[in-house]
């Protein structure tokens, strides 16, 4: 049942990013599509990834830290990173 089961990650913003904005309403849009949940993390939150992804955000990362997709991201690329976390890639 395994293949069946959620899979999940993470988006790295910054609120004053607006390229961080428009990524976030597209990751939230798309990742049911693909049986994925995201957790929506702000660098102003959260010191540790404000170190290692602060001047990198948006930054979509798979569990165990993977950069799946950063910068601008497109429907295409952020349809083809979550169907890497669906696949367990």
């Amino acid at each position: 049942m395994e293949r069946f089961q959620r899979r999940h990650a993470v988006l790295v913003i910054s609120q004053r990013c607006g390229l961080c904005v428009r990524a976030e309403a597209l990751v939230l849009r798309l990742a049911p599509r693909f049986g994925v949940s995201i957790d929506v993390v702000d660098t102003a939150a959260d010191t540790t990834m404000a170190d290692d992804y602060g001047d990198r955000v948006p930054v979509l990362l798979a569990v165990g830290g993977k950069v799946l997709a950063e910068g601008a991201m497109t429907g295409v690329t952020v349809q083809a990173a979550l169907l890497r976390v669906r696949l367990g890639l």
